[in-house]
């Protein structure tokens, strides 16, 4: 039996980047305070207490500041111990590298005296934050008596309030609740055997001496016993079952009520459990399509294809949906769209296509995903599901494919430049084939310019990804840059699913040198701080908090009294003047770590621009983007000659439409001209006049817009001067 997915509720374990999933039973624990008091959860938890917890670290900006707004203590206040007695909040330090010293403030990690003000309970435990599986500071649960787990609504305390009301409490005389199914559920690829343990909660005020349990095989009774558990109010007993075998796919209903006609007081629907189980047919083909109908909700929908070991094969939609904090970049946008996705399964195995939806209404009105195989025969179809849906494939006698791949990403740490940049391309490849990858041949092609192909060497085992460094390239202009693998282990890799990948490359340049530095500094305008320097690092313009810029946006806790700090909704706008020929990057750092959040209803929404009258913006900073960013510009120079050779000679209009006029008063018999594109070096005019006038006239309307260079030589030296077209 090849077992490929199964939800165990017991102590379920989620996906490596998110936080134990809600409705999933809370991993116990036994953790002593700072005060030295020991405490149990579970033990908590049989009190029918529900129990706060918020996990955070010492040195964490938004724990800080949640934790001064004062909304936990509120709470424990109003309804822990010395109020209504209803919950328990606790405060985790989950940081393993802080100290005690860091919660009463005087570490080095730590932004101030946790411990003053805090009426609840401390535990410094990073076993505790492991167990529940964060990814990120601050985290919070809500733990039900029933033990299940719950992200809860933060602020404000009212709708906290509530959302503890939602718990499972004690109500009527009688009433049991199963609360936990642990046995076969999700995907197989063979027969099912099976020993399920149900557990059951009193939830009435009457102790509880017996359960009956009974397990229905589509409908059919194939299990009943009835339990001695003895269960006084919210205490927790467990029936195991005999062992079950299932060849075919089938949902197990599992049903508890209480024996010798007592009625049950509880809520309808929480004494059954259904366990849906698949079981996969044998295919004998590697290679399938998978036909995605996307519906109302584009935006919403994320699949991946995994392997028995859950390792991602393929992946494609919306991840960020899916795992908190990636990218969107791949999202569906367009609605009631068939997209096809040739999936090629490299050996024999269990896999399984997972659907996942966010906005908890499967692909929305009209959509549906089908697999097909190489014969064209539909193996799996589904789409009405509501947040996540696992289907099972079970390939059996089918090819071997030793040697696949895939690009998942481009490391190329930048998207904007401001002269000639010269990189080594790296990139992150995915081996999906079923043999470890010794070398690849990957083709590097660009929209404005030609580049070599790259051969590299590297060790890539099955399954797993690795970053692959190609060989140094040269841009000079605007560029979308597209590497394909063409060739795996000397095989020609014909399987095109994500064999592409393109990054568009900005030269980030004007011939202009005034500016404007335009700010709307919405509601957390004192966090702002921002500086343009050069190449030499020199700060030449700057404003804003300087408090942010002095200890860094992740330790300045900044408010409106700092040196420098903005107010709030402040309109602001300074002259600068960045001279010609040189780069620059503006660099904005935010001690809130959010950036230019939303502004809201009939708000306006917080920017930072650079912009003129002549070219519009030339950098432009919106939305979060954390605690700092950054942008590269570049101001063309106008010669490389001289200021007093320059006195000599003066272009007009620049930038020209249809026709420019060279004024000089150069010395020599004869003047060679040459008009030469900026970027391209194409040269689209080459003259030698003779016996000149001191204004010369260009026909220019036959040029593209751009950039391009004047080269007038008097016999004794080159003058360049760069001019615009159509700008």
């Amino acid at each position: 039996m090849m077992r490929f997915l199964a939800f165990v509720l017991l102590f379920i374990s989620s996906q490596a980047f998110a936080q134990i999933p809600n409705g999933s039973f809370a991993p116990n624990f036994t953790a002593t305070d700072i005060e030295g008091n020991e405490w149990n959860l579970y033990d908590i938890l049989a009190e029918g207490k529900t129990v706060i917890l918020d996990v955070s670290a010492t040195w964490c900006g938004p724990c800080w500041d949640y934790h001064q707004s004062g909304i936990l203590d509120e709470l424990y206040a109003d309804y822990g111990p010395d109020g209504t007695d209803e919950l328990m909040v606790f405060l985790i330090e989950g940081d393993e590298d802080t100290t005690l010293e860091d919660l009463f403030g005087t570490g080095d990690s730590t932004l101030g005296d946790w411990v003053e003000g805090t009426h609840y309970p401390i535990i410094e435990s990073r076993d505790i934050a492991e167990a529940f599986e964060i990814s990120f500071f601050p985290t919070l649960f809500m733990i039900c008596p029933d033990r299940k787990t719950y992200r809860p609504i933060n602020s404000p305390i009212e709708t906290f309030y509530n959302e503890i009301q939602t718990c499972p409490s004690q109500t009527g005389n009688y009433n049991v609740s199963l609360i936990a199914y642990d046995g076969a559920e999700g995907l197989y690829c063979n027969q099912v055997s099976t020993e399920p343990v149900v557990y059951v909660q009193n939830l009435g005020s009457e102790f509880i001496e017996e359960v009956t349990l009974t397990m229905n095989f589509s409908g059919i009774e194939v299990f009943k016993t009835t339990e001695f558990l003895g269960l006084n109010t919210y205490e927790i007993g467990e029936i195991s079952v005999t062992p079950l075998g299932f060849l075919t796919s089938t949902e197990l209903e599992a049903t508890i009520e209480l024996p010798n006609d007592l009625e049950d007081n509880g809520l309808l629907g929480d004494n059954s459990y259904i366990a849906a189980i698949k079981i996969a047919e044998d295919q004998n083909s590697n290679v399938y399509n998978l036909e995605l109908m996307i519906g109302s909700s584009p935006f919403e929908t994320y699949w991946e294809v995994l392997n028995e070991n859950d390792e991602v094969l393929y992946y494609g939609g919306n991840q960020g949906a899916y795992i908190p904090g990636a990218t969107n970049d791949g999202a569906y946008l367009s609605v009631n769209t068939l997209y096809t996705h040739e999936l090629v399964l490299p050996e024999d195995g269990c896999y399984a296509l997972h659907v996942y939806d966010s906005g908890l209404n499967g692909l929305g009105l009209g959509g549906f995903y089908l697999v097909k195989n190489e014969e064209g025969e539909i193996i799996l179809e589904g789409g009405d599901f509501n947040r996540e849906v696992f289907d099972p494939i079970s390939v059996n006698g089918a090819d071997h494919i030793a040697s696949n791949a895939l690009v998942t990403s481009t490391l190329i740490n930048f998207d904007q430049f401001c002269s000639e940049q010269s990189f080594e391309p790296m990139l992150r490849v995915k081996n999906i084939g079923a043999e470890s990858i010794q070398n690849l041949l990957i083709q590097v092609e660009g929209q404005n310019s030609s580049f070599n192909d790259s051969y590299v060497e590297i060790d890539i085992p099955p399954y797993q990804t690795r970053t692959v460094t190609l060989d140094e390239i040269t841009v000079i202009e605007d560029e979308v840059l597209t590497f394909t693998i063409a060739e795996v282990n000397g095989i020609a890799d014909d399987y095109v699913f994500s064999n592409s990948i393109s990054q568009a490359i900005d030269r980030n340049s004007s011939i202009y040198q005034n500016w404007v530095v335009d700010i709307f500094t919405g509601m957390g305008g004192f966090e702002l701080y921002w500086e343009i320097t050069n190449e030499e690092d020199e700060i030449l313009y700057s404003g804003g908090n300087e408090l942010v810029k002095e200890n860094g946006p992740e330790q300045s806790n900044p408010s409106l009294l700092d040196p420098g700090a903005y107010t709030s909704n402040e309109p602001i706008q300074e002259d600068i003047f960045l001279p010609a020929g040189n780069c620059y990057t503006v660099t904005l750092l935010d001690g809130g770590n959010n950036g230019f959040p939303n502004g809201g209803f009939n708000t306006i929404t917080p920017y930072f621009r650079i912009r003129n009258n002549n070219e519009g913006i030339i950098a432009e900073f919106l939305g979060n983007y954390g605690s700092r960013d950054s942008r590269m510009l570049g101001i063309e120079g106008t010669s490389n000659v001289s200021e007093t050779a320059l006195a000599n000679i003066e272009l007009f209009p620049n930038p020209a439409i249809d026709q420019l006029s060279l004024i000089h008063s150069l010395k020599g018999s004869e003047l060679e001209i040459k008009i030469i594109g900026h970027a391209s070096g194409i040269e689209y005019l080459s003259e030698t006049l003779r016996n000149v006038n001191q204004e010369i006239k260009f026909d220019v309307s036959n040029l593209n817009a751009g950039l391009y260079l004047l080269v007038v030589n008097d016999g004794t030296m080159d003058y360049l001067m760069k001019f615009v077209v159509g700008l």
